[in-house]
């Protein structure tokens, strides 16, 4: 029997999310965003998404 393992990574909108504090504005989220390799448009899209939730 093989023995797998795996390396668990968090999607980039979890990340996003999770580096974020707890109230931010628009240049804080854009500016963490980038900090991950995410880009504005997709950073707007998670807000966004994050926004209907609430």
């Amino acid at each position: 029997m093989a023995q797998e393992t795996y390396k668990l990574t968090k999607h980039k909108k979890e990340q996003f999310l999770e580096n974020l504090p707890y109230h931010f504005n628009r240049q804080t989220y854009v500016a963490t965003a980038l900090s991950l390799g995410i880009t504005d448009k997709s950073a707007q899209r998670y807000i966004k998404g994050l926004k209907m939730l609430i």
